[in-house]
């Protein structure tokens, strides 16, 4: 009997720390949207770009966010996108490679990242998308209680003047 306490205990701790990704089903389903959303979970276009680590951060509704990208060697990239329901526009806002000592403290925080997404209103919206070593993950944080492992990843991916301003919205 204790060894199936012991059993039972065991699984359900290992089940509590499962990947579970966010339910994003209270989003509008507009095309905007589902084209980020389609950016953190199509997995052969995130094998085929290397990367390493997206993050959308959204703001004012589902058709406006800046990504940021880093690919496993090291190569940032950003761009605001913006699309209204009959066009897209996007605007690059740059891009870097990452010293040896910020991809490293980049792959620490990224692995510090907590499990438990958040679903706050759109314009408080980040996704972030990773592989754990396993299996790609996506996770939804809330602008207004990003983790502070989110916050330092955010500060070396070159944080924008505007990012500052939204994460403050």
């Amino acid at each position: 009997m204790i060894f199936w306490l012991s059993v039972l205990v065991l699984g359900s701790a290992l089940a509590s720390e499962r990947e579970v990704n966010p339910d994003l089903s209270r989003y509008a389903k507009t095309e905007g949207f589902r084209w980020f959303l389609n950016c953190h979970t199509n997995v052969s276009d995130l094998d085929s770009r290397a990367t390493l680590i997206r993050i959308s951060v959204f703001w004012k509704d589902d058709q406006r966010a800046r990504q940021y990208v880093v690919d496993r060697s090291g190569e940032e990239s950003d761009a605001r996108y913006i699309s209204n329901s009959k066009t897209w526009g996007h605007e690059l806002g740059g891009g870097r490679t990452l010293s040896k000592q910020e991809f490293a403290s980049l792959k620490r925080a990224i692995a510090k990242l907590p499990i438990e997404s958040a679903s706050p209103p759109i314009n408080r919206l980040v996704l972030v998308t990773f592989n754990n070593g396993k299996d790609w993950v996506t996770r939804s944080y809330d602008k207004r209680a990003l983790p502070s492992a989110l916050r330092l990843i955010i500060h070396i991916v070159g944080e924008q003047p505007e990012l500052t301003m939204e994460l403050s919205e």
